[in-house]
Order: C-alpha cells, then structure tokens, then sequence
C-alpha cells in the first residue's frame, strides 16, 4: 500500500513531501519561481531603488560595479541609467561617508598660546647660551667675586629660662652662646640670671673662643641685658646690640 507520494526536484534532486493530504496526480511545482512584490512605475523611481538596495554605495562606484558587469542580473540597471536618473549626491550616501573631525586639533585656548610662546622663548634663549664655534671666542667671560661679610665675629647670646629641677652642682639655667665665625655653639650651665652669674658666663665663653682664634666684636643679647652685662662688654671693647 502506498503511504506517501512526493515528486523529485529537478534543480537539486532531492525529494519533495507534501505534509497535507493532496491528490497523486496534482501537478508538479515549477522547478523556478519569480514573484513581483513591488511595482515600479518609472525609470527614474527603479534607479534610486535598486540604489537602496545596494546601501546607497557613491555614484562613481555604482558606475565602476555595472562596467565591470557585476550586476548584470539586475534588471534595468544600466550605465545609462545611473548616470541620467541618479543624483550626483544623495542625502544618504553623504551621511554614510562623513567623517567627524577630531576636537582640539586647531584650539583657541589662550593657555595653550601661553606655552607654546614659553616654548619658543626657552629654545631661543637656550640657542643664544650655546653660541656657533665660530663665535665661541667673542664669548669668553671671566669674573672675579669678593664678598666681604659683616658677621664675622658675630656672637648670639641668649639664656634659657629656669628649669623646673636644680642639677647637683646647683645649675637650674643654661647659658647658650652661638659664634657665626667659629659655627659653634657653646652651653654653660649657671645657677641663676643674675648679674654675677651673667657676666661670669661671659667671661669665660669669651676667653674659650679668643685661645682659639675666634675672638668676638660683635655681640647680640636680649633687651633685657642689666647695666652690668653693658659694662663688661664695653670694657671688653665688644659692641653689643639688643633685640626685641
């Protein structure tokens, strides 16, 4: 008994079913089939369709493709054609090739002049500095620097205040005396700030520097030097300034 009758397909060979109950001897389908789904009323309409279809691609490459006959199979499209019906420019080719340009290529920001002048003022001056070899020996300069320093034998004098504790020899102030000459800074520990103790810390950070050399002229104390302390020093032919 005969289940299912199908026909072969002559383009590809192989065999084609029907899924629904038909009659064995209806006809075989076409072996090609074209269908018109869209109705072209004019050349000029057909052109910028088959146009479309191709993603709207530059006219001159439309042109190129049809000479090289890569689209014969499209019917109506010709070189002819193309070249009277479709535009030199469409709107959508256009939008398709456009480029954006790339932001800040040409600024106008003031900074930016700012240091481009910077630039070219530091290259000028750094080619000016290096002069030719030619020029070399028109740019020789020699120079010769003395300095003469005030400071030289400068001494700072400045006391602490009373330390909380007394030492075992009895000191509870320090005596600090820096010398600009010698760069040292000597310390003497003293009972009190007393006139007595004062001037005998003096005397002997005056004499320690001047065995060696560094014999003040100059010194620097607070303001609140007693009468004392001012008549050792000019006795000492050392003068003095005081600070607030």
């Amino acid at each position: 008994k005969i289940l299912w009758i199908g026909q072969r397909e002559p383009s590809t060979g192989l065999w084609v079913l029907p899924l629904g109950p038909t009659n064995s001897q209806s006809p075989a389908p076409p072996a090609e089939l074209a269908a018109n789904a869209y109705t072209i009323t004019s050349k000029q309409h057909l052109i910028q369709y088959l146009h479309q279809c191709l993603f709207c691609p530059p006219k001159s490459t439309l042109l190129k493709a049809i000479e090289n006959n890569q689209l014969t199979t499209w019917p109506g499209l010709t070189a002819t054609a193309v070249k009277k019906y479709l535009p030199d420019k469409c709107p959508a080719t256009d939008k398709g090739h456009m480029k954006r340009q790339p932001k800040g290529v040409r600024s106008t920001q003031q900074k930016l002049k700012e240091k481009i002048n910077e630039m070219k003022e530091k290259r000028e001056y750094e080619e000016d500095m290096r002069p030719k070899r030619v020029e070399e020996k028109m740019n020789h300069l020699f120079f010769k620097l003395g300095c003469w320093n005030k400071k030289e034998g400068t001494m700072y004098v400045d006391p602490t205040g009373k330390f909380p504790l007394r030492s075992l020899d009895g000191s509870q102030v320090v005596f600090i005396v820096y010398d600009w000459t010698s760069n040292s800074i000597l310390a003497t520990p003293i009972k009190d700030t007393t006139d007595d103790s004062m001037v005998e810390a003096f005397e002997k950070n005056i004499e320690y520097l001047a065995e060696r050399g560094f014999k003040p002229v100059y010194n620097i104390i607070d303001n609140v030097a007693s009468k004392a302390i001012k008549a050792y020093l000019t006795k000492k032919k050392i003068a003095f300034q005081l600070v607030e």
